[in-house]
């Protein structure tokens, strides 16, 4: 708490002019309003008083006439609040003042912010201090254990409710405690705001940012409870979903808000005691932050959503089943697809579609034959839907793949791109899920290769072609039922949210406004390759003709070493394992002959076999390729790049190193980013900087790393 001299000596800091307009006091009423020792003086013709009370007076003087208006500054917005201040200092001619002599550039109005403390001179600072320190002799401890424990219980309710597994009930009663928790800690801490300080500050900021994150939680159950009013009252089939959107919009506005409010005093906490507190202070503006850039882009771009989920007319949707054992540049291999056709947000259309079922369509349909592309033409002559999410900007792949679809006779909007891992991490969640009709659980460790069998061993023909893959949509189906029984929602949304940053949730849209809002909700799979000086985005495409990338563990060795120009000699190892071993080949085995499965040379279609890449790798614009056999250096027009053919057998490492020069003419700190492609669950990585090395195995999102 500041001394007497402490006081005295910050004054001359507590002064702000604001040499601009009326308009610049705005920012300043929500600080100002309510709190006591604080006036406003526009030149010396108009006072705006704000004292120890809940009112604010407004007192405009000319000559002997004086003119008065008070009113209550907390009951009213901050725009009423501008409305009465602008009332009187706008009402004459006098109500201009021009700036003191000294500013060069005289402006309507130049506000003086202090303290009034300052103007009652030495006397009435020591008056008003010794009067406070005599209160808050006796009351200081008891305020100070009070405010403590209400500021613990408050943020211990809002913790219960997040690690607790709570009924609707129970999470409203915690809100409305924690609410009241902490109005009873922002109650009792008001005398110390007279004593202004840093820790005085953080401490106000720690209990206003919890009530604002409470009031958030309150905004959040009033959504659900109306959310599930307007489902119980039409029944889930026949919710209209952008409608329910339209209803709820007023609490999603107000949630962010809220949110709003609570960064703000997060981001103004200045000191917390120990660094337990501060990491668990940055850990709440990072999810808030995150949770207010998806809130913010919705509520931005409200009526694009509303299109998107066909609020005037239908929409088509193609949504598409990858499988990461068979990688590919959006995810994994295309083998399944799903048509989707909704109005105002709901489904009237979902038609399940074989990616070999529509080929065989596509045989009918009079158009030039397109040549495989590199890599591609390993495996075929002739490029069709089966593999045109071939290109690495996900733009291209899905004009290829809407090239095949529109002559397929299946006009889309969109695409959505899903793979396994998106199940993968819901199944780590739930825990195993029994499946009645392959009599067993399935599990996260077992999915991929019970299905895979499943659908190599009952597969029928159509026509020529089709692989129909009517278990694993039965087994979808099986699985929503148990999310829904579990109701993890919460961990459900991290999940995705965790999808998403890693791109195995993708979006495109074949609208321009809607895809700039896919971009602002992160889900467009877009990459900002300019947000450090040196990155790397592997790209694979499998060859293989298996499911061996099921198996395949990946690391990559970087290492940096610093030259005198302050240029970087990069060198990039790819260390790519096989690692089936003997005890998967095994389980493999043990599935086949549990399932019965006869089909020839299923053990190496499963992955026993050798692994076979086309890679890519894109680098920035301004990398110096150090040329070698058998790399290809490629110039994607922006950004460089390499590309090359990898093989890895059995249970053993394959080895690819890249050497480039990163030049540097402005001396910057290195910073590099490792870009994840869609489908690859993990990867480890080692950075090696001028001889310091540090380790960062099991990544599952894109890394980032600067030298510091």
């Amino acid at each position: 708490m500041n001394t007497l001299k402490d006081l005295k000596n910050s004054q001359d800091k507590n002064e702000v002019h604001l040499e601009h307009s009326i308009e610049e006091l705005e920012p300043k009423v929500d600080e100002i309003k309510g709190e006591s020792l604080l006036d406003i003086s526009p030149g010396e013709k108009s006072i705006l008083n704000i004292g120890s009370k809940r009112e604010i007076g407004v007192e405009k003087k000319k000559n002997t006439y004086k003119k008065s208006i008070k009113f209550d500054a907390l009951e009213k917005s901050k725009p009423d609040v501008m409305s009465h201040i602008k009332s009187i200092l706008n009402s004459s001619k006098d109500a201009i003042i021009l700036s003191p002599k000294k500013n060069k550039n005289p402006t309507p109005y130049v506000l003086l912010l202090r303290r009034r403390i300052k103007s009652l001179g030495v006397y009435g600072i020591a008056s008003v201090v010794i009067a406070s320190l005599l209160i808050l002799v006796g009351l200081g401890f008891l305020d100070k254990a009070l405010v403590e424990n209400r500021v613990n219980a408050g943020y211990q309710k809002l913790i219960d409710i997040k690690e607790g597994e709570l009924s609707l009930g129970e999470i409203q009663k915690k809100v409305n405690n924690s609410r009241f928790d902490l109005l009873i800690a922002d109650t009792f801490f008001s005398p110390f705001s007279l004593f202004p300080g840093s820790q005085i500050n953080s401490v106000d900021h720690v209990i206003a940012g919890g009530r604002y994150l409470s009031k958030a939680l309150d905004d959040m159950l009033a959504l659900y409870t109306k959310t599930r009013g307007f489902i119980d009252e039409k029944s889930f089939s026949n919710i209209y979903f952008s409608q329910l959107f339209v209803n709820v919009s007023p609490e999603l506005l107000s949630i962010e808000t809220s949110l709003k409010s609570a960064l703000y005093h997060y981001d103004a906490i200045s000191w917390l005691p120990t660094p337990d507190l501060q990491s668990k202070r940055d850990a709440n503006i990072k999810n808030i932050t995150s949770l207010l850039g998806y809130l913010g882009a919705l509520n931005k771009n409200y009526t694009t959503f509303l299109t998107m989920l066909g609020h005037e007319e239908r929409k088509r949707y193609l949504i598409v089943f990858q499988n990461a054992d068979e990688i590919r540049p959006t995810g994994g291999f295309m083998g399944s697809m799903g048509l989707l056709e909704i109005f105002r947000g709901k489904v009237q259309l979902f038609q399940k579609k074989d990616v070999y079922a529509i080929e065989w369509d596509l045989k009918s349909s009079d158009y030039e034959r397109l040549p495989a592309p590199k890599g591609i033409n390993e495996l075929t002559d002739t490029f069709g839907l089966r593999d045109a999410n071939y290109y690495v900007n996900l733009k291209d792949s899905s004009e290829a793949i809407k090239f095949f679809t529109d002559r397929a006779g299946i006009p889309i909007d969109g695409i959505v791109y899903i793979n396994q891992n998106i199940l993968l991490h819901l199944l780590e969640l739930t825990g195993p899920v029994y499946f009645d009709e392959l009599k067993r659980d399935i599990t996260a460790d077992n999915f991929s290769e019970i299905m895979s069998l499943v659908v190599e061993g009952k597969n029928f023909q159509e026509g020529t072609l089709g692989t129909p893959k009517q278990v694993l949509f039965d087994f979808i189906e099986v699985f929503g039922q148990k999310l829904q029984t579990d109701a993890k929602y919460f961990d459900y949304m991290q999940s995705l949210i965790h999808d998403t940053k890693s791109r195995d949730i993708m979006v495109y849209s074949f609208d321009n406004e809607a895809r700039n809002f896919l971009a602002e909700m992160g889900l467009s799979g877009n990459i900002d390759y300019d947000s450090s000086l040196d990155f790397v985005y592997p790209v694979y495409t499998s060859l293989s003709g298996n499911k061996s990338d099921r198996y395949m563990k990946r690391k990559f060795i970087h290492k940096v070493t610093t030259g005198l120009d302050c240029s970087f000699d990069v060198e990039m190892t790819v260390e790519n394992t096989h690692d089936i071993g003997k005890r998967k080949r095994e389980y493999l085995e043990g599935l086949i002959s549990e399932f019965e499965v006869e089909s020839p040379d299923i053990l190496q279609i499963q992955g026993v076999a050798r692994n076979r890449q086309f890679v890519r790798m894109i680098l920035p614009s301004k990398s110096q390729i150090i040329p070698q056999n058998d790399v290809a250096v490629v110039d994607y027009g922006s950004r460089k790049g390499v590309e090359y053919f990898t093989q890895t057998e059995l249970t053993q490492t394959s080895y690819n190193t890249l050497n480039y020069v990163l030049e540097n003419p402005t001396c910057k700190p290195y910073s590099y980013t490792f870009y994840k492609q869609p489908g690859i669950n993990q990867y480890d990585m080692i950075i090696e900087v001028d001889g310091e090395r540090f380790s960062y195995p099991n990544l599952e999102e894109d890394f980032y790393f600067e030298v510091r």
